[in-house]
């Protein structure tokens, strides 16, 4: 990668500052003044550059250069040059994403999310897991019958008091140890405000995952 990019400052909810990031000794620390001139110039003095131009055609690309490149670098690519036509060669170019979704949609896996900055600087793709994988984590894990009742009552956010109620239970730290902590563990609930997760406002709501295992999808 030749270019810096920025990456966000903190993960949660809502948080659109971003920053360069630098090594200094052990640490990683947000680049600033003469770090961040001295970062941006080094992009200047780089001789290539590995991003593909979109302005190229076809037609430019030269099949016995091409070759050429292969052989020197001893590819066994080399001896099927011949027999592939440029359209051919060139047909994958930037079809991955593409790819990632034809190859989910068949197996009918969840469709991935995407999440963009206002610029459009990046973007990140999250890939849900397929059901019956999650299924089978489970089925190998500590995942308790009390976390598949308290899925199936939260319906919308609710606080712990009114969880409780709900199921009946009286014992906090019960609760805490068979119902709540093993559903946020694995991403089937989780915190309105996980940034104060001792918060006296604090509410729980299911997360998609949670919703595909226990059918609630369409809700």
């Amino acid at each position: 990668m030749t270019r810096p990019c920025k990456a966000k400052v903190t993960l949660a909810k809502g948080q659109k500052e971003y920053a360069y990031y630098i090594r200094k000794n052990s640490s990683s620390v947000a680049a600033k003044g003469s770090d961040e001139r001295e970062l941006l110039s080094l992009t200047a003095i780089v001789p290539f550059d590995d991003r593909y131009n979109q302005k190229a055609r076809v037609e430019e690309l030269d099949i016995g250069l091409i070759k050429n490149s292969l052989e020197e670098v001893g590819s066994s690519l080399a001896s099927d040059v011949d027999n592939l036509s440029l359209e051919k060669m060139t047909e994958g170019r930037s079809t991955g994403i593409h790819k990632i979704l034809d190859a989910m949609s068949s197996n009918g896996s969840p469709k991935p999310e995407f999440e963009f900055d206002e610029e459009h600087t990046y973007f990140q793709v999250k890939l849900p897991v397929h059901i019956e994988v999650l299924k089978e984590n489970i089925e190998n894990s500590d995942f308790t019958p009390q976390v598949e009742n308290l899925l199936s009552i939260l319906d919308k956010e609710m606080s712990r008091v009114e969880i409780m109620e709900s199921l009946g239970l009286e014992d906090r730290k019960n609760f805490r140890t068979l119902y709540l902590n093993p559903a946020i563990e694995f991403n089937l609930v989780r915190l309105t405000t996980p940034d104060k997760p001792r918060s006296s406002k604090q509410k729980y709501r299911i997360t998609s995952l949670g919703k595909r295992l226990m059918g609630k999808d369409n809700e």
